[in-house]
């Protein structure tokens, strides 16, 4: 299968408790969440009304050490309307990003990476290699200010708001090998980036012959062959 972005949202209110609301939401999908975790304002809890369990994969910190970026995901969701409600333990503005993706596997990233010092420069850039085919990417990029664009390959989220320039997806099909994300800032200034890289979901088999190879006369059992190619190849009885 690939893996593919079906839809996206993200909040930057400005109190403890704030939601994200995802409609039509297909049964079986992934919801992932980043959301930076400030040391003065830190997560305590994150859920949604349909019961789904959100398990953190990777914590990374900011480019001033004020913050982890965490990456959660709930795999093979409950579909529909779902409310997702992010709890701090105090008053502050901090974006969190919310992503449903389809044809992804119900496992731990294949890939996670941090560059806690990436330097001081205007273009960072961070690459995943031995990454699966048809994988999904999450690259999240701590910045202090400026804004944040990227390459023509991959998608970002909204850059506006309380936090400028803080963060961004990529969803990156195709090939296996190098999958990599560059971020476009306003002017050189210091910035860290980390991410997350998921790998797709199998397949599944194709019928590609059936046979009948013994009985098939009246009062005797027959027995067919069935030959599958794919996630699950062979033959079965």
């Amino acid at each position: 299968m690939t893996a593919t972005l079906v839809q996206k949202s993200e909040n930057d209110t400005a109190t403890a408790v704030s939601t994200v609301v995802l409609t039509g939401v297909t049964g079986g999908n992934t919801i992932y969440v980043t959301a930076e975790d400030y040391d003065t304002w830190a997560i305590v809890s994150l859920a949604d009304d349909k019961g789904n369990t959100y398990t953190q994969d990777l914590s990374a910190r900011n480019y001033n050490n004020t913050a982890n970026i965490k990456y959660y995901r709930a795999n093979n969701v409950t579909g529909g309307t779902v409310t997702i409600t992010l709890t701090r333990a105090g008053f502050g503005t901090a974006r969190w990003y919310v992503e449903e993706v389809s044809g992804v596997a119900n496992a731990s990233p294949e890939v996670t990476m941090t560059l806690a010092s990436g330097g001081y420069n205007a273009t960072p850039t961070i690459a995943y290699t031995t990454v699966s085919a048809n994988s999904y990417a999450r690259t999240y990029s701590s910045t202090g200010s400026g804004v944040v664009t990227t390459d023509g390959t991959h998608t970002a989220h909204s850059s506006s708001g309380n936090r400028p320039g803080m963060a961004s997806y990529l969803a990156d099909t195709g090939a296996a090998g190098v999958k990599s994300g560059t971020v476009t800032l306003s002017g050189a200034q210091w910035w860290n980036m980390s991410g997350v890289v998921y790998a797709a979901a199998p397949s599944g088999p194709t019928v590609t012959g059936v046979t009948q190879t013994s009985g098939g006369t009246e009062g005797s059992t027959a027995v067919m062959t069935v030959t599958l190619s794919g996630a699950t190849s062979g033959s079965t009885n």
